[in-house]
Formats: structure tokens, C-alpha cells, sequence
């Protein structure tokens, strides 16, 4: 309605593009975590390493392909579709953040149930659909349809962020502790790689 029926188009094929292979990997390693995450639950095991772990090693396989494709969207687009879908490489270079966190963040998603915390899991769907609605109409009213892609983006990246954010909570670090348990995951990841080299 806002943006017109090409620009919608533009926006469903490029969103489909990146979706659809983010959504196969993650979803493939959801079932993984959810055993693993209620197994160290049960188990007295250190659960806020094992999300921490999970997200940096999924983020840092994400960085590189989304590095690439910010540089290249648009002539890939080109060229796969041609000429008239410049349009959709500018829109998959704005949507890039959103869909990387998507790919850290979807297996965690399973901590709602580890958790018993569904309640808080539809809360935080009508607060995705609420907030990417309200800031991708405003900012594309203000700022035309680029700008509502990018308000899209960012704003579900946010709420991406936020599932990790609770989840942390639940497995019992504090907020204020949050930094400290990426450091320490970061520092276990390098340290297994490094032991694995040797």
C-alpha cells in the first residue's frame, strides 16, 4: 500500500532470496541445541557458555558470506535477474544485519521451551510483528522505500538480539554479566580451535 506493488515484489524476492538458505541451516541445527542446551539444564552443566558458544561460532560463520554480499549484492541481483533488480541487491545490502542475526540467533530461539518460558516466546513475536510494522512504516513514509527496508532490518536484528539477551538471563547471567560471557565463549572457542590445529 505504502510503497507500491513493484517495490513490494522487489522487497518479497530479495527476502526470500536470503531467507531461504538461513532459514535451512539454522533450522537444521535448532534440534542440536535444543538437546544440548536442555541436556546441560538437567544436568547442572554450564548452560550460559553453551548459548554464548552457540551464537558467537554461528555469527562468526555468518560474518564472511555477509561481508561479501554487502560488497556485491547488487551486481549478483543484476546479474541473476537482470538489469530492472538493482533495486533488490540495494535492498539485500540494507537487509544484511537482520538476516545475520537470524542465522545466530534462530537455534536459540529453542530456549523458550528449554525454558518453559513460551509466554515470554509470544510476547516477543507480537513485539517483532509490532515493531518491524511501526518502523518500516514510519521510516518509509519519512524516507521512502530504502529506508524502510533498513528500519525493517535493524529493528528485527534488535529483537534477534533480544531473544539471546533473555535467554542469557534464564541460564542466570546477570545482564551486567552479559559481556563477560561472550569473552569467556570467545576465549573457550579460541582455545579448542587452537588445541584442534596442534
Amino acid at each position: 500500500i505504502l510503497f507500491g506493488s513493484a517495490t513490494a515484489g522487489i522487497f518479497f524476492v530479495t527476502h526470500r532470496v536470503l531467507s531461504l538458505p538461513v532459514s535451512v541451516v539454522s533450522q537444521s541445527m535448532s534440534p542440536a541445541f535444543y538437546e544440548r542446551l536442555a541436556a546441560a539444564r538437567q544436568d547442572g552443566e554450564d548452560e550460559t557458555g553453551i548459548i554464548a558458544q552457540t551464537f558467537l561460532a554461528l555469527l562468526a560463520l555468518a560474518v564472511v558470506p555477509a561481508i561479501l554480499l554487502a560488497m556485491l549484492a547488487p551486481w549478483l541481483f543484476e546479474i541473476v535477474f537482470g538489469a530492472g533488480w538493482a533495486q533488490a541487491g540495494q535492498f539485500a545490502r540494507a537487509m544484511i544485519c537482520k538476516y545475520v542475526m537470524l542465522f545466530s540467533v534462530f537455534p536459540i530461539t529453542q530456549a523458550f521451551y528449554v525454558y518453559e518460558k513460551q509466554h515470554y516466546g509470544l510476547a516477543w513475536h507480537l513485539g517483532v510483528l509490532f515493531v518491524t510494522i511501526s518502523t518500516t512504516c514510519v521510516c518509509g513514509i519519512l524516507g521512502g522505500p530504502l529506508a524502510g527496508v533498513v528500519a525493517y532490518a535493524v529493528s528485527g536484528a534488535m529483537m534477534y538480539g533480544l531473544v539471546v539477551v533473555m535467554a542469557l538471563g534464564w541460564s542466570g547471567c546477570p545482564l551486567r554479566g552479559i559481556p563477560s560471557a561472550f569473552l569467556v565463549a570467545a576465549r573457550r572457542m579460541v582455545h579448542v580451535g587452537v588445541d584442534s590445529v596442534q
